[in-house]
């Protein structure tokens, strides 16, 4: 299974992407797991796995400006030949990404997060028109922000608090974590 985590910038992905490689990991010790950040243009998993301190995360290439070609084909290379059954994808934040298509013909599944849903209907089509099963629409709401109108998404899911700190406790961390293994084992 190769698990796209997609939505706009600054919506709570890569702390969900965590998240979910640690309660997979904890909850399903028999089932390898492996977290890939596609998103070339951030460093974002080191910090939040701790493995350095924010301070010290860079923006390897500063938006506009786009990441080499060679980057992204390794990035998604590396996604596609890894051989754990279950692959987490962090997306970048941007549809019009130069990498998107690639990436996007990586995957089988897919979660979308975002602070709303406002772009969840280009998202969806995106991963439609790349054959991506969408599983669930993440509603990221942070400091007590109002519950953003999930109408238009078919499995919506609230979590609150996806703020850069892996969180596998929260609640719906667990539901989502049980619906992607749920997937993996349905083939």
């Amino acid at each position: 299974m190769r698990l796209l985590i997609g939505g706009p910038n600054a919506s709570g992905k890569s702390t969900l992407a965590v998240s979910l490689y640690y309660w997979l990991r904890q909850h399903e010790p028999y089932v390898s797991v492996a977290l890939h950040e596609l998103d070339v243009h951030s460093d974002t998993h080191g910090p939040l796995m701790g493995l350095k301190a924010w301070s010290k995360r860079c923006k390897r290439w500063p938006f506009p400006q786009e990441a080499p070609f060679e980057v992204i084909v390794y990035a998604d290379m590396m996604f596609r030949k890894d051989s754990s059954a279950i692959v987490i994808g962090d997306l970048p934040g941007r549809l019009a990404n130069p990498g998107m298509p690639r990436f996007m013909a990586s995957g089988t599944h897919a979660i979308y997060v975002g602070r709303s849903f406002d772009e969840y209907d280009a998202w969806h089509a995106s991963f439609s028109r790349a054959g991506v099963r969408l599983l669930f629409g993440v509603a990221s709401v942070l400091d007590g922000n109002p519950v953003p109108s999930v109408l238009n998404c078919h499995r919506a899911l609230v979590v609150h608090d996806l703020v850069r700190q892996p969180s596998p406790d929260l609640a719906g961390i667990g539901l989502l974590g049980r619906s992607i293994v749920d997937a993996y084992m349905a083939g």
